[in-house]
């Protein structure tokens, strides 16, 4: 398999990856496993203890914390020679109607956001890197534990929680990867994320008011400083982000609210009904009336 990280872009019409099983494995009784060809995408993680794997020919050894992604072109086997104090999780599944590419961590970290499916609430990618040293193990072990006790469905509804819950792992494991690339550690810190979610929160509840000094002012830092976090970490301008955002939910509410422009206008935070209508046939090449009679008809 190619590349550092696999990109699973899933298409809005498309089924969600799909988990067919997930098994815990023990040191005790195990007899190894002779190198074979995988008909599932798998993941392979170390709770505790190591686990030497003969991958693609190759001989890897994978320590406590780690997780490794295969597809189905890998071949791998297990050694005999297992440690008695191992605990690992495999996770088989399946991706039907995904776009799968194989890139390096670099492609990655200089490739930019889709920011019209970002503030569409469309963003539909899983990063999932090769070989990962995971920040947080206890968590992801509790969250193989709990989707393996949803599957053996005891309760009502617990086979579409585990679908659920391996889609949270999918997108646990995605944001691990990518959150935290080596080339932009130096330019990024807790406070500076920070900056930009809560900025981005407040673009959420008036998209139509929300500007790069309003925005700076309310969490009391420098506008300039605001900018170029934002730029850095979303991929566009603020308020740049915030009209793609607010021409998407107002695209949301001529569809599914039965209310006027102008209160849909009020509602998004836009001074005047006629000032969104402009920026709406600007940016979407309708107006709002023209958008909701065509889609509707």
């Amino acid at each position: 398999m190619a590349g550092d990280l696999t990109v699973i872009d899933v298409p809005p019409d498309a089924r969600l990856p799909w988990v067919s099983r997930v098994l815990h494995m023990r040191a005790r009784g195990h007899t190894g496993m002779h190198p074979r060809a995988s008909k599932d995408h798998e993941l392979h993680f170390i709770s505790h203890g190591k686990l030497t794997l003969n991958l693609d020919g190759n001989e890897i050894t994978l320590s406590a914390g780690q997780i490794l992604y295969t597809d189905p072109t890998s071949r791998y086997g297990v050694s005999e020679a297992v440690p008695g104090d191992l605990s690992c999780f495999h996770c088989h599944f399946t991706l039907p109607g995904a776009h799968v590419s194989h890139i390096d961590q670099r492609e990655w970290d200089g490739r930019s956001n889709n920011i019209n499916a970002l503030a569409a609430g469309r963003e539909r990618l899983i990063v999932l890197p090769r070989l990962w040293k995971i920040r947080k193990p206890i968590e992801l072990a509790e969250q193989f534990l709990t989707m393996m006790n949803d599957q053996r469905g005891l309760h009502q509804g617990d086979a579409i929680a585990a679908q659920a819950r391996f889609l949270l792992l999918l997108r646990s494991i995605s944001t691990d990867a990518t959150e935290q690339p080596a080339s932009k550690a130096a330019n990024t810190t807790p406070s500076s994320r920070a900056h930009v979610a809560r900025a981005l929160d407040l673009i959420e509840r008036k998209p139509g008011r929300s500007t790069l000094s309003s925005i700076a002012s309310s969490l009391q830092i420098e506008p300039e400083y605001l900018a170029r976090l934002f730029k850095q970490q979303v991929g566009c301008s603020l308020g740049s982000y915030a009209t793609r955002r607010a021409m998407a939910l107002a695209q949301e509410r001529l569809l599914s609210d039965q209310t006027t422009v102008r209160n849909i206008a009020r509602a998004l935070g836009f001074p005047d009904a006629l000032y969104f209508s402009r920026v709406f046939k600007r940016k979407v090449g309708y107006s709002p009336r023209e958008f909701r009679n065509r889609t509707l008809r």
